[in-house]
C-alpha cells in the first residue's frame, strides 16, 4: 500500500467511524429521548433541558387529593428525560399525550395512587468536564434521591411503592434494590427495601440488546462522535451490550431479593416485537430487502425465569414506554397488569394482612429517650442486621445481645433502634429488666396496647378493683407474641443485669423463659453480663473514640468544644470514652461555667465530691450518675466472691490497663505478712481466672487483646472503685499494692529484667500518687516492710532512668530504715550507696562522693574491709 492509499483508507476510517457514531446515536437517543411515533423525527434534547446530569429528582404527575395510598414511580431509559420518554406524539397529537399524567389514562386506572416520574443521569454523551458516573455511584444517588424526595416525607417511610421501568432503567432499579437488601443497616437502603411491593419492565434488557452485535464498530463510532461535541460517552453503554457474568450475578441475585420469604414483592415483564435495523437507520434510500431487522430487546433477554407468562407488545423498542390512547392494545395489556399489581398490594400479602392485625402503635412508654444521643453507626449496624425483619431467619426468634459497662450506652443504642426502625416492627414492646417484678409490671403495661378482642378485656384493661395476677398477664401477652401470624414484634429487655445463677439473688430471674414459647420475633437485650451473649448474637459496646467523645460532650455541653490538649486529656485519658461520664462532665462544665482545666484539677483533687453530687444526676440516665452506676454489679461480686471484691479494691491502687497473675506472685513468698486471700489468689491461678471471669460477666474488666489473660479497666471504673473505699480502707491496700510493685522488681541478673520492669513502671507511678495524696507525700516509715518496698521501688526507677523519682524513693526508705534499722544496718547502706549511683548519674559528684564514703565507712565497720559487699 503506497502513501496515497494509507491517506485514502484512513480517511474513509474516519469517515465511517462518524456515520455509525450518528447511527448508534440515531438508534439509542431517538427511541428512547424523543418521545415520538415512528413517523415523527426525533428531537434532540438541549443540554440545557438535562436536569439529571447530577443527580436524582422525582416529580408528580397526577393530581391527588391527599387521601393516597400507594406511589407508583416510572423510571426512564438510557439518554431519555420525563416526560419526552412517557409522551406519544402523531400527527393527530402533535403535542404528545403523556398516559403517565392524562387524567383518562393511567390515573384513572389507579385510582387513589400517586404517580411520579423519576429522572436520573442517563445521558449517553456527558460533559467532558466531569467524571463519568459508572452504575454503582447512579445507584446510590437514585437510593437517596428517592428516600430524600419520597420516603422520607411519608408519613410511613414503608409506604408501598410500583416501580414502572423502562429499558436500562430497569437494571439500574434492579442495582438499587440489590444493593439495599445488602445494606439495609442504612435507613434509606432499608426504606426503599421494604417499601417496593412491585416492578413492571417493559423492555429491560436482562441479558443484553442486539447492540452487541455492531458494538465492535459502533464503540469507536460514538467515542469519535462525542470528541466532536467535546463529551465522553457514558459507561452505562455497557449494561446495554451482550449479557456478562456482572449481569447474570445481577439477575440471580435481584431473583433472590424479591422471592424473599418475609419482603417478596410483584414482578413482571413487558418484551418487544417490533423491528429495529441500524443499518436502515444509516442508509433509509435502500429497499427494505436488503436489511433484516430484529429486535433490539426481545423476549430472551426481557424476560425473567420467574415470570413465566410475559406479553409482547406489538411494538418497537423506542416504542416501549409510549402510549397514545385507551384503545391502544398495547396500552391495555400494560395498565391491565398495573392495576392487577395494584389491586395485589392493596389486599396485601398473608404476611402483610397478619402484620396489619398485629400492628400496635408505637409508643415511647417507658424508653428512656434522649435528645442528646449521638448516632454510632458501628455499633448499631450489628443489631440491624441481625433484627430487622427481612434480615430473621425463617424459624426461630432472633435474639441479639447489647452487653458492657455500666453508662457505656447501650440503653440509649436501643431507644435509637426503635425510634429509627418503627416501621419495620408491627409491635415494639420496652421491658424494664432490672428485676423480675420490674418486668412483669413492664409487660402489664404493653398488654394494654394490644388491640380488643386479641387478649381477654380483663387482661388487657382490668377494671379498678378487679385484682389480676401479673403471672396471669405475662401468660396472655406471651401467647399472643405466639400466634402464627404475629412475627414482626420487637421486644427490648433493658438493663438484664443480675445473674440468676449466682444464688438467691433477690429479683433475679430466667429471662428465656419470657421470650422462648414464641418460634419468631426479634428480642433486644441490654444487659453487662457478658454471659448472655449465649442467648443469640452479640455485640459488646466499646468506650468511643476521641471523635465520638467529642461529639457526645458537645451535645451536652451545648456548644464546640476546642480540642486542645487539655480537652483531648479529659475525654480521652480521664473519661476513657465513657458516655454517662462525658454527659455528667460535659453538663457540669457547662453549667458550672467553668474551663476544662478547671475541671480536670476538681477530677483529681475532689473526685468523689464532684460525681457524688447528686445534682449532677441525668434525667437522660434515668437520674443515674457515675458514682451510682456501678453500685449494682459490685454488690453481686462481693456477694458472688469476696475475694474478686478485694482484689477490685487492690487494683484501684495499680494501673488499670494491665493485670495478670504473675503480678501477684509476691505473695507466694513470706505469706505471713500478706493477707489470706491475696495469698489464695497468688497461689492459684484457676482461682485467678475464676475471678476474672466474674469480673469479665459483670463487665467491670475487659480482656487485653495484645496479651493473654490480662485484663484491663475502664478508668473512670478504676478511679470509682478507689472512691467508695474510705480512709483506713485506702491505707490498707494501697499498702499493699506498693508491696507487690516493690517486691516484684526483679534484680539485674534476672534474664530479660527490663522486660518485667517496664510492665511494672505503670502501677509503680499510680502507688507514688497515692502516696502522695494520702500521705502527703510521706511514706510510713515505721512500717519496715514498707520501707524495703520503697526502695526497690527506687531501683524501678533507677534502671528505667527516671532518677527524680528514684531519689525520691531513695530518700523515703533511707529515712525509714535510719529510724527503723540504724544509720549503720546493711541495708540502710545500700539505700545510701544507691544514692551514690544516682547522684553520680546526675552529675553531683560531690553528694555522691558523700554517699559512697558514707557507704564503705559504714560497711567496713559492719561488715570488715575485705567484706565482698564493702569491696
Amino acid at each position: 500500500m503506497d502513501v496515497n492509499e494509507g491517506i485514502s483508507w484512513a480517511v474513509w476510517t474516519t469517515v465511517l467511524c462518524l456515520v455509525c457514531a450518528t447511527a448508534a446515536w440515531l438508534w439509542f437517543y431517538a427511541p428512547a429521548g424523543s418521545g415520538t411515533a415512528p413517523s415523527s423525527p426525533a428531537k434532540p434534547a438541549s443540554d440545557s433541558t438535562r436536569s439529571t446530569q447530577r443527580g436524582v429528582h422525582l416529580s408528580q404527575v397526577n393530581e391527588d387529593n391527599g387521601d393516597t395510598d400507594i406511589d407508583i414511580i416510572a423510571i426512564h431509559g438510557l439518554d431519555a428525560k420525563s416526560p419526552d420518554t412517557w409522551t406519544w406524539r402523531d400527527q393527530r397529537n402533535p403535542n404528545g399525550v403523556n398516559w403517565l399524567a392524562e387524567p383518562e389514562l393511567l390515573p384513572k386506572e389507579v385510582g387513589k395512587a400517586r404517580i411520579f416520574t423519576c429522572d436520573w443521569p442517563a445521558d449517553l454523551l456527558q460533559p467532558s468536564d466531569l467524571v463519568p458516573k459508572h452504575d454503582g455511584e447512579i445507584v446510590t444517588l437514585l437510593i437517596d434521591g428517592i428516600n430524600r424526595e419520597l420516603l422520607a416525607k411519608n408519613k410511613t417511610r414503608d409506604r408501598p411503592i410500583l416501580f414502572i421501568a423502562s429499558c436500562l432503567g430497569g437494571i439500574i432499579l434492579m442495582r438499587a434494590l440489590t444493593t439495599a437488601a445488602d445494606h439495609e443497616c442504612a435507613t434509606s437502603c432499608y426504606c426503599l427495601r421494604k417499601a417496593t411491593r412491585g416492578i413492571i419492565f417493559l423492555a429491560t434488557p436482562f441479558r443484553g440488546t442486539s447492540f452487541q452485535e455492531v458494538a465492535h464498530w459502533a464503540d469507536p463510532g460514538l467515542t469519535a462522535w462525542a470528541l466532536i461535541r467535546d463529551r465522553k460517552v457514558s459507561k452505562l453503554l455497557d449494561s446495554v451490550k451482550g449479557s456478562t457474568f456482572d449481569l447474570e450475578a445481577l439477575v440471580r441475585k435481584f431473583t433472590r431479593v424479591c422471592q424473599h420469604p418475609n419482603r417478596p414483592f410483584l414482578v413482571f415483564n413487558f418484551y418487544e416485537l417490533g423491528m429495529t435495523s441500524l443499518w436502515r437507520k444509516i442508509f433509509p434510500w435502500l429497499p427494505t430487502l436488503f436489511f433484516k431487522g430484529k429486535p433490539l430487546v426481545g423476549r430472551s433477554s426481557a424476560t425473567l425465569d420467574i415470570v413465566l407468562e410475559p406479553l409482547p407488545l406489538d411494538r418497537t423498542h423506542g416504542l416501549m414506554n409510549k402510549f397514545g390512547s385507551r384503545n391502544c392494545e398495547d396500552y391495555k395489556k400494560v395498565a391491565w397488569k398495573i392495576k392487577e399489581f395494584i389491586g395485589k398490594i392493596r389486599e396485601g400479602t398473608p404476611l402483610a394482612q397478619a402484620d396489619a392485625c398485629y400492628r400496635v402503635k408505637f409508643s415511647l412508654q417507658g424508653m428512656p429517650t434522649s435528645n442528646n444521643f449521638v448516632p454510632r453507626p458501628s455499633d448499631i449496624t450489628d443489631i440491624e442486621k441481625s433484627l430487622l425483619p427481612s434480615h430473621q431467619k425463617e424459624q426461630g426468634c432472633n435474639v441479639f445481645v447489647l452487653h458492657g459497662l455500666g453508662g457505656i450506652g447501650k440503653t440509649q443504642l436501643a431507644v435509637n433502634f426503635a425510634r429509627q426502625y418503627q416501621a419495620a416492627f408491627s409491635a415494639i414492646f420496652w421491658l424494664d429488666g432490672t428485676s423480675e417484678d420490674s418486668l412483669k409490671q413492664s409487660f402489664a403495661s404493653c398488654a394494654k396496647r394490644i388491640p380488643k378482642d386479641q387478649i381477654p378485656e380483663n387482661i388487657r384493661s382490668p377494671k379498678t378493683g378487679n385484682e389480676v395476677d401479673l403471672n396471669d398477664i405475662v401468660e396472655h401477652v406471651q401467647e399472643w407474641l405466639a400466634k402464627d401470624g404475629n412475627v414482626d414484634w420487637l421486644l427490648i429487655f433493658d438493663n438484664v443485669d443480675l445473674d440468676y445463677t449466682q444464688g438467691e439473688i433477690p429479683g433475679a430471674y430466667d429471662i428465656r423463659k419470657y421470650y422462648l414459647r414464641s418460634d419468631h420475633g426479634a428480642v433486644l437485650i441490654t444487659s453487662r453480663l457478658s454471659k448472655l451473649a449465649q442467648l443469640g448474637e452479640s455485640k459488646r459496646i466499646k468506650p468511643a473514640d476521641l471523635d465520638l467523645s467529642k461529639k457526645i460532650f458537645e451535645k451536652w455541653y451545648r456548644k464546640e468544644l476546642m480540642m486542645d490538649d487539655d480537652a483531648k486529656e479529659l475525654l480521652d485519658s480521664k473519661l476513657g470514652g465513657l458516655p454517662l461520664a462525658l454527659a455528667q462532665a460535659a453538663a457540669y462544665i457547662g453549667e458550672a461555667d467553668i474551663p476544662i482545666a478547671k475541671y480536670i484539677d476538681l477530677y483529681e483533687k475532689q473526685w468523689d465530691k464532684l460525681l457524688q453530687n447528686t445534682d449532677s444526676d441525668l434525667l437522660d440516665y434515668g437520674n443515674r450518675s457515675v458514682w451510682t452506676t456501678w453500685m449494682i454489679s459490685f454488690n453481686a461480686i462481693e456477694t458472688k466472691d469476696k475475694n474478686a471484691g478485694n482484689l477490685l479494691r487492690l487494683w484501684a491502687f495499680l494501673d488499670n490497663r494491665e493485670m495478670w497473675h504473675s503480678l501477684l506472685q509476691a505473695a507466694k513468698n513470706d505469706q505471713e505478712q500478706w493477707p489470706k486471700w491475696l495469698c489464695d489468689i497468688a497461689c492459684n491461678e484457676v482461682k485467678f481466672l475464676n475471678i476474672a471471669t466474674l469480673l469479665l460477666r459483670y463487665s467491670m474488666i475487659e480482656t487485653r487483646e495484645s496479651e493473654q489473660s490480662s485484663y484491663s479497666m475502664h478508668p473512670v471504673v478504676h478511679r470509682w472503685i478507689s472512691h467508695i473505699q474510705n480512709d483506713a480502707g485506702k491505707r490498707v491496700f494501697l499498702r499493699l499494692a506498693v508491696m507487690l510493685i516493690g517486691f516484684s522488681v526483679p534484680y539485674r541478673t534476672t534474664k530479660n529484667y527490663w522486660v518485667l520492669q517496664r510492665r511494672l513502671l505503670p502501677h509503680a507511678e499510680r502507688c507514688l500518687w497515692w502516696i502522695g495524696k494520702l500521705e502527703g507525700g510521706e511514706c510510713n516509715i515505721e512500717d519496715i516492710t514498707i520501707v524495703h518496698a520503697t526502695h526497690s521501688l527506687g531501683d524501678l526507677y533507677l534502671d528505667q532512668g527516671r532518677l527524680q523519682e528514684a531519689e525520691t524513693m531513695y530518700q523515703r526508705a533511707l529515712e525509714g530504715r535510719e529510724k527503723a534499722l540504724g544509720p549503720d544496718h546493711t541495708s540502710t547502706l545500700d539505700t545510701v550507696n544507691n544514692l551514690g549511683l544516682l547522684y553520680s548519674d546526675q552529675g553531683r559528684l560531690k553528694e555522691a562522693e558523700t554517699m559512697y564514703q558514707r557507704a564503705l565507712e559504714g560497711k567496713e565497720k559492719a561488715l570488715g574491709p575485705d567484706h565482698t559487699s564493702t569491696l
